[in-house]
């Protein structure tokens, strides 16, 4: 589904060069559940940001599904995030005066969907999460764990074939956090998508099945489970 081919990331600050990736090569299947580990300043982030079209690299290309989205221009990409890309945040990202159900409505309202589409998908989905009952709940009267919940289906409520995930447990407690990679897990199993997470957390990298290690911008290991 991915190729990362000779990817490298220079940030510029007045005249310092910062080099954040060197020449990553990488390759994601289809329906991978696959953490980017590794410490701060390791790159994972600005990786996972390239693959989501969110941040453009010094050199070398991704190609999702055969297209070089390095290569499209910003109206092409965002038009690939809004309907095939979806984004989960360790700050859960969503919108304070908004409901749950009107949080999760969003991408559906930017594909300019039917009402009785957008409002079966979005009763479905919060029904997925496990919050059927908290459709009129706005972010302030929910725990963290129900607001990641909210984050997670707004990210699937489109059908995306790719969830990209930025350190998702990094709010949460222990538990909760276990409850909702637990969720991740059962959720790309039943839609079949990929999700790939940028994280630090020994727990997310228990969970995936795919561990890749950076360090200091480079790949240092590989592992499948």
């Amino acid at each position: 589904m991915i190729e990362v081919v000779n990817l490298s990331k220079d940030y510029k600050v007045g005249k310092m060069l910062f080099p954040a990736l060197h020449g990553i090569n990488m390759k994601i299947m289809d329906r991978e559940f696959t953490a980017l580990a590794g410490p701060s300043g390791s790159g994972k982030t600005t990786l996972l940001n390239i693959i989501g079209c969110l941040d453009i690299p010094t050199e070398g290309e991704v190609l999702l599904n055969g297209k070089a989205t390095t290569r499209l221009t910003s109206r092409e990409k965002s038009e690939l995030r809004k309907n095939e890309i979806g984004f989960i945040f360790q700050t859960f990202n969503l919108i304070p005066v908004l409901t749950a159900y009107e949080n999760v409505e969003i991408p559906l309202v930017l594909l300019n969907l039917p009402r009785e589409e957008k409002e079966k998908r979005t009763i479905s989905m919060l029904k997925e999460v496990g919050l059927s009952d908290y459709l009129k709940r706005r972010p302030n009267e929910m725990s963290g764990g129900q607001q990641q919940r909210v984050a997670i289906a707004r990210s699937l409520v489109k059908g995306p074939k790719l969830v990209l995930a930025d350190e998702p447990t990094a709010n949460l407690d222990s538990a909760t956090a276990r409850e909702i990679l637990t969720l991740m897990k059962d959720l790309n199993e039943k839609f079949q998508t990929t999700f790939i997470f940028s994280t630090h957390d020994r727990l997310v990298m228990e969970y995936a099945r795919r561990l890749v290690n950076l360090r200091d911008g480079r790949i240092e290991s590989e592992q499948s489970k």
